[in-house]
């Protein structure tokens, strides 16, 4: 057996405001991981090479990781300043499976639009991989919109017999025009029309929390703008690749898309609509 398994895996036992504030862990490929920190935490976390989301309350430290929906099940490792590390264990999720049949046009585009495609691809991969310094205000999220969840986060994805990437974050299905509000206060990394997505914002809430909304009718924000929790962003609509009016919403962590489940899921159950 690995030496690894002989040392301590770090769950966080929570309680009192910081329970509260704390998302759900899912410790699975596209789940969030809560690992307690030393007291005297000097200095970065790290996963993968990339900046971890630090919560402090008080004197404990908490490590936010968001795992990549690729991630292998077993021991992962967080890196310390001077070499530390701790490990952590992931384990095996299923995702379900969705078969489409869709036109040709929404499932392969035209030549001419791929030189797009792949510069708005890499816009996208920038706000993703976004770390401010700067910490969100908080960690309870608000849903932007009300409606049901359409497609979950994780769906992995056949189009006209064709396997394509799994759903990187949820389809809120809402009536056309409906008012879309930010969860968290935040800066506007990108704001504009984009092919597969249509008009889409993507917000930085500070420490690597980013969360995207696309499909929108409208956008009411402009990069660089600093927006309020509960600011309007924009308006649900079908612009991009959608076949009817929704809201995607995606949220990362230190770079990978997660389960917005991990924040989300009672306020989901509170607002949403039957049937």
């Amino acid at each position: 057996m690995s030496r690894w398994f002989f040392l301590p895996v770090l769950f966080l036992v929570l309680a009192g405001n910081m329970a509260a504030a704390m998302p759900r862990e899912e410790a699975v490929p596209g789940g969030v991981v809560l690992v307690s920190l030393p007291d005297d935490l000097q200095g970065p976390v790290l996963y993968e090479g990339k900046h971890v989301l630090v919560w402090r309350d008080r004197a404990r430290a908490v490590a936010l990781v968001g795992v990549p929906l690729a991630a292998a099940p077993g021991v992962h490792q967080l890196e310390l300043a001077g070499g530390a590390r701790l490990p952590f264990l992931i384990h095996h999720k299923r995702y379900p499976q969705q078969r489409l049949q869709l036109p040709p046009r929404m499932v392969n585009p035209p030549q001419d639009q791929l030189a797009r495609i792949a510069a708005e691809s890499t816009r996208l991969a920038g706000a993703r991989e976004s770390y401010r310094l700067h910490a969100p205000e908080s960690l309870t999220l608000k849903l932007p919109v009300c409606g049901r969840l359409s497609t979950p986060f994780g769906l992995r994805r056949v189009l006209n017999g064709e396997p394509r990437q799994s759903h990187m974050g949820w389809d809120v299905a809402a009536p056309a025009g409906t008012v879309v509000h930010a969860p968290l206060s935040g800066l506007v990394l990108l704001a504009e029309p984009m092919y597969f997505s249509g008009n889409t914002v993507v917000l930085d809430h500070g420490s690597g929390l980013i969360t995207l909304y696309g499909h929108l009718d409208s956008m009411a924000v402009h990069p660089s703008e600093q927006v309020a929790a509960g600011s309007p962003i924009g308006r649900v609509g079908r612009t991009g690749r959608a076949t009817g009016p929704h809201l995607h919403f995606a949220l990362a962590l230190n770079g990978t898309w997660v389960n917005p489940d991990a924040f989300l899921a009672g306020e989901l159950r509170r607002c949403a609509v039957p049937g």
